[in-house]
């Protein structure tokens, strides 16, 4: 008897450039306040001006960019007081995630996080760091099964992203490191408060290097 087709799902043209652009953002090579002309997208990756329209209300709807009159899409650019709701907001909601999941942390769970964290230490390019950063806490999350949680988390982790820049992104990811450790031995030893006491304290730390390379401390 024939198996069953497998279908895979694939991504539609407007999330492929929004993935594009949201990389670009968290790398830096798109600025706070950088001007996205639809047209210029449109001949960056071959396509009509329809699905880049589209992408960018995906990127709206995350916060990464907004609307400006005159000068339409642009890369988000925030104040401190914004910064802090944003974080103040993470603060609630991942120690949730994270204290909704860890019942269901496997141990394979954990060494996968392991080696993100250990790939974070030694990446250079920004990118590729994003990326996994990104997979570390998806993987302490995801066992939580609240999808509508973590697609806020994720929102609020983008919108925050743009804060950085280029020059302060060095010191801004090894910074993460020690508190990444706590964080996860604290998840292996199923330890609940310890886990979420290092979240908080990693979010807090972070607030504080984001403000700082925005020079709004």
């Amino acid at each position: 008897m024939n198996a069953p087709a497998v279908r895979i799902a694939q991504k539609s043209t407007p999330t492929l450039i929004a993935d594009a652009l949201r990389e670009d953002i968290q790398a830096g090579r798109l600025a706070a306040g950088t001007a996205l002309h639809q047209t210029a997208l449109a001949e960056r990756f071959g396509v009509s001006r329809i699905p880049v329209r589209e992408a960018l209300r995906q990127l709206e709807t995350e916060g990464a960019i907004r609307y400006v009159p005159s000068r339409g899409a642009i890369v988000t650019t925030y104040g401190a007081d914004e910064i802090r709701e944003r974080f103040e907001m993470r603060a609630e909601l991942e120690p949730l995630a994270l204290r909704l999941a860890l019942p269901h942390l496997t141990p394979a769970t954990l060494r996968a996080a392991e080696r993100e964290m250990d790939a974070m230490r030694d990446e250079t390019d920004v990118a590729r760091w994003g990326k996994h950063h990104a997979t570390f806490h998806r993987l302490l999350y995801e066992p939580a099964k609240r999808p509508h949680l973590l697609a806020i988390i994720e929102s609020l982790y983008i919108s925050v992203a743009v804060s950085l820049t280029p020059a302060t992104l060095p010191d801004h990811m090894r910074a993460h490191d020690g508190e990444h450790r706590a964080l996860l031995d604290a998840c292996a030893r199923g330890d609940v408060d310890a886990a979420t006491a290092a979240m908080r304290a990693h979010l807090a730390g972070t607030l504080e290097r984001t403000l700082a390379a925005r020079g709004l401390v």
